[in-house]
């Protein structure tokens, strides 16, 4: 298998080389050009952080044992990055010509060998989990660029059919057992829910699983809220705070303070359904605009 993810890591550079190619098009308009250079960033983003899980887990006898790239496969995705490719000497290219070359490359990369491959690599444990996320909010963001943009109504919308590889996932921490279990309903179609009863136990799902959104009350036994997101930090570094967000009624001026010099925001009780839903939404996306954030930074410094 190990030929199969040399091959994803070559299809991520090349679409990469491709995409800023693209984005020198001074014949587009500069709010598309941005985007799609921010997709490349991405994928060399993506690129070095299979690279490193690979370097990391590249003695696990099952990665050499299992399914490999086939030839037609490959050369199918390489013919869709060439149209992109190609798309660049077209310099009266329709945005909409553009945009659906776009979308059958990254349809092309997304193949059941990828998903398989992205998949077995979230196996492997939390970081596995993380590049998954990642990778998934890389077609989620195109997604939202196209459906947000009226300029490119007619756009193929092949992306949003394509199989996820990530399912966003979301940590209820309260002591309060109907609560807990109002709020994993609620918030389902969000995403897959886990919840803890104080936090303690959250730490522990924490550091087994990876969450793109945590809601947590404050005042709980064995460990409280604030020192739940302080041994968050601790293990997983500040990016943990954009996924973050207490949940509480009133809070005396000490712990408000507390809050305060942490950085994270409070969803005040009572709250209505809606709100919650919204709010969880906002992490998301705020979790996934800082991991791709990183990813690209770090890309830069290799």
């Amino acid at each position: 298998m190990r030929k199969t993810f040399d091959w994803l890591l070559s299809v991520e550079t090349k679409a990469a080389e491709i995409y800023k190619r693209v984005s020198k098009n001074e014949s587009l308009p500069e709010k598309h050009r941005q985007f799609i250079h921010e997709l490349s960033e991405e994928e060399y983003g993506h690129k070095a952080l299979l690279d490193e899980l690979l370097k990391e887990w590249q003695t696990i006898p099952e990665l050499e044992d299992e399914i490999i790239i086939d030839d037609l496969v490959a050369a199918q995705v390489e013919e869709e990055l060439g149209l992109v490719d190609r798309s660049c000497d077209a310099k009266e290219i329709s945005l909409t010509e553009l945009f659906n070359a776009l979308v059958s490359a990254e349809c092309s990369e997304w193949n059941s060998i990828f998903l398989y491959a992205i998949k077995r690599l979230a196996k492997e444990g939390l970081r596995g989990e993380r590049a998954s996320s990642v990778i998934e909010s890389h077609k989620s963001r195109m997604i939202a660029f196209i459906n947000n943009s009226p300029e490119l109504s007619e756009v193929a919308a092949g992306l949003e059919s394509v199989e996820k590889i990530w399912q966003p996932r979301i940590l209820i921490v309260d002591d309060l057992s109907p609560l807990r279990t109002l709020l994993a309903r609620v918030l389902a179609k969000e995403g897959e829910v886990g919840v803890a009863e104080d936090g303690l136990a959250a730490l522990e799902l924490c550091r087994e699983k990876h969450f793109d959104a945590i809601v947590s009350n404050i005042d709980m036994p064995k460990m409280t809220g604030i020192e739940f997101l302080d041994a968050l930090v601790a293990e997983h570094g500040v990016k943990v705070k954009s996924s973050f967000i207490f949940m509480t009624g009133a809070v005396d001026q000490s712990s408000q303070n507390e809050i305060s010099l942490r950085g994270v925001d409070i969803l005040s009780k009572p709250f209505s359904l809606s709100e919650v839903r919204k709010v969880v939404s906002g992490l998301i996306n705020k979790s996934y605009a800082v991991a791709n954030f990183e990813v690209k930074a770090h890309a830069k410094n290799l």
